[in-house]
Order: C-alpha cells, then structure tokens, then sequence
C-alpha cells in the first residue's frame, strides 16, 4: 500500500470521526438537524460508532456505518449553515471507504469464524492444537494472532 493511500485512508478515517464528533456534541443544533435528516431519509436514528483503537473491529463499524449513512452525512455536510463542510467527503473518498470496509468486513468474518471454531473445539473436549490464518491485509488489534 503506497504512503498516499495510507494518507488518504487515515484523513478519511479522521473526517467521518470528526463529523460524528460534531454532531453528537451539539445537542440544540446539529443534533436535532441530524436527526431530522435521518427521518427524512428512513433511516434508523443512530450516531456513528466511534472508531477506537482498543476494539480492533470498531473501524470496521464505523466505516459500515458511515458507507449505510452516507446520503445523510452528505446531506448535512454540504449545508454551508451548520458549518461542517469540511467534513465533507469526495466521491472518491466515498469509494475508498466503501473499499475499506469491505477489506474489514473479510477480517471481522475470519476473526468471528475462527472464534466460533475455538469455542465449538472446547466445548468438544478436544485438545487439538487449531491455528488461524490472518491474511495480511487483516491488521487487528486481538490477542487471537499474529499483531
């Protein structure tokens, strides 16, 4: 993966953080609008999940999240009166979130697998030795393999 990429992956991660940050701490203002956007599109009332750096799918999460939301998070960015422009994301950066998260979505199907297949070998009495295999394009922040 280049620098620029890595670069551009990491602001957009930064942005929708940002953009989430900003609506959720204006409980008179930018709330209510997002909530109101929200109906507006029939959309479930939700806050984007914060991306953490303790819970290794939370990335994931947010990226889902935002990618489901993104005509909402458009919408409310682009008014030039509740002052979140610069939050604003290209179509470009739009397609290298939706990119994002389904790299993500592969690891958090390969972790919750090889959790399942853990769980289901104790509960079976075995003492078998089981390995997991972590592509490298699945960086997660576990104690289950490899960092």
């Amino acid at each position: 993966m280049s620098a620029a990429t890595l670069t551009l992956r990491m602001l957009i991660n930064a942005q929708l953080h940002k953009f989430s940050f900003a609506v959720k701490n204006s409980s008179t203002i930018l709330l209510p609008e997002w909530y109101e956007t929200l109906t507006s599109q029939k959309l479930a009332h939700r806050m984007m999940p914060r991306d953490v750096s303790t819970r290794w799918n939370s990335t994931y999460e947010m990226l889902e999240f935002a990618v489901k939301y993104q005509g909402a998070i458009d919408t409310l960015a682009a008014r030039r009166d509740l002052n979140l422009r610069k939050y604003e994301l290209e179509p470009a950066e739009w397609k290298i979130a939706g990119e994002l998260r389904d790299v993500l979505k592969v690891c958090d199907f390969l972790f919750i697998s090889t959790t399942f297949l853990m769980i289901w070998t104790g509960l079976q009495g075995r003492d078998s030795l089981l390995f997991a295999w972590y592509p490298e394009s699945c960086h997660s922040h576990t104690s289950h393999g490899p960092h």
